[in-house]
């Protein structure tokens, strides 16, 4: 064999190799997301106490740019099919874009699936049907540039121990691809909220490179993690799931920060004594510290800084202490009010006398009344000791009085 016929036989098989390569169903001439591109996986899940805690959630994927167009491709390779008399289209029909849903759903169905710290079972399309919950598949072609989209709906459970949550895990975002052979190079994008009714919680968070925040209610917890990272560059961000622990339960943080709260708004009032001014400033910072704790419940992760339930029972505790100290110290070294303001006084307290409301004496005014000797005629005050025959006139000295109503109403002698 000559030269010149190597060169020939050597080009033909590249020629084959190269046709096969493009033609051959399954097969891809570079991995998706090699040009650029993102693949986003936005996703939810909703769970409720049970034994275990239980739920489900939903999934979508979303593929752009250069990668959206290697995954159709892929796709078409794959599934568009010689029909009858006819030869391949290139362009995906209902029926082929159907069997590309069904086998993602056998793969996600064959084993089991972990997400977010939960374990998935029975997915399927959200709406069963593959003209609603897919876009940028039906009818299009390799000559097409629309984002790819793909719903799904999934049950899942919570494990009965604790399980440490690998936020940014790629396995199921990976999943659309596994259908055509491929593997995805590009750009990752992870956006995750999770909603918990029940007395597990979830601690321990080491996040640096995504956004995340926690909510804690009496009730559960709900959490949002979002991540955007080049495919071998994973952050491989985590959190810690917890069915029960008395110390970050958030059903025992609420009823604590519920009853150190109430001590601590109401621990000034404790030490004031009647005879002092209300110390407006203090019970207004008992106040500001009863929100703090409130605060740090609810938002137990926020901006990248997670308080943890540990140190909420510990600085509720310090709270209380300096409400404590603050009002006992405050109100035992505050001035007491010696003299109580004076009221005017009315015309029955300008004369000496009180009356009540229909005109009578009062009770205070008639233990001392005046009255007349009977034998001198002095008029004079009778206190509250003697009576009437006993009253010792302070004029002659003797013994025996007459009442009278009124002081000016003399009682001429016999």
């Amino acid at each position: 064999m000559d030269k010149k016929a190597f060169c020939v036989i050597l080009a033909s098989l590249t020629l084959l190799i190269l046709l096969f390569s493009v033609f051959i169903p399954g097969t891809a001439s570079a991995q998706i997301g090699a040009n650029g591109g993102t693949t986003t996986l936005n996703s939810d899940i909703e769970m409720m106490s049970g034994i275990p805690v239980h739920g489900g959630g939903h999934f979508t994927w979303t593929v752009s740019g250069a990668a959206a167009g290697e995954l159709r491709q892929a796709i078409i390779l794959k599934y568009d099919i010689p029909r009858g008399q006819e030869s391949r289209n290139w362009q995906l029909e209902l029926d082929e874009v159907e069997q590309y849903a069904l086998d993602l759903e056998r793969y996600l169905e064959q084993g089991e699936h972990e997400y977010q710290g939960a374990n998935l079972r029975k997915f399927a399309l959200l709406n069963y049907n593959v003209r609603d919950d897919t876009k940028g598949l039906i009818g299009t072609s390799n000559a097409t540039s629309e984002n790819i989209e793909i719903r799904f709906y999934f049950d899942a459970w919570m494990p009965s121990g604790n399980e440490d949550i690998s936020m940014s895990d790629t396995h199921i975002p990976d999943a659309i691809f596994v259908p055509v052979n491929e593997t995805f190079v590009g750009t990752y994008e992870i956006i995750h909220t999770n909603y918990m009714v029940s007395v597990g919680d979830f601690t321990n968070v080491k996040v640096s490179k995504g956004d995340f925040f926690l909510i804690r209610t009496p009730f559960g917890e709900i959490y949002h993690y979002s991540v955007k990272f080049k495919a071998g560059d994973n952050p491989n961000e985590k959190l810690l799931y917890e069915p029960f622990n008395w110390i970050e339960c958030p059903l025992v943080l609420f009823l604590m920060v519920v009853v150190i709260g109430y001590f601590v708004v109401t621990m000034p009032g404790r030490f004031r004594r009647y005879d002092v001014m209300k110390n407006i400033k203090l019970h207004t910072f008992a106040k500001v510290l009863l929100i703090i704790m409130l605060l740090l419940y609810f938002f137990a992760a926020f901006g990248g800084i997670y308080f943890a339930g540990m140190y909420l029972w510990i600085i509720s505790i310090v709270f209380l202490f300096i409400s404590l100290v603050a009002s006992k110290s405050i109100y035992e070294n505050a001035e007491r009010i010696t003299q109580m303001p004076k009221k005017p006084e009315t015309d029955a307290q300008a004369t000496g006398k009180e009356y009540d409301a229909e005109g009578s004496e009062t009770e205070e005014e008639k233990l001392e009344r005046d009255v007349q000797c009977v034998t001198c005629g002095e008029i004079f005050t009778m206190g509250e000791r003697y009576s009437v025959s006993s009253a010792p006139c302070p004029a002659c000295g003797s013994i025996g009085a007459v009442e009278f109503t009124h002081a000016d109403e003399e009682i001429p002698l016999q």
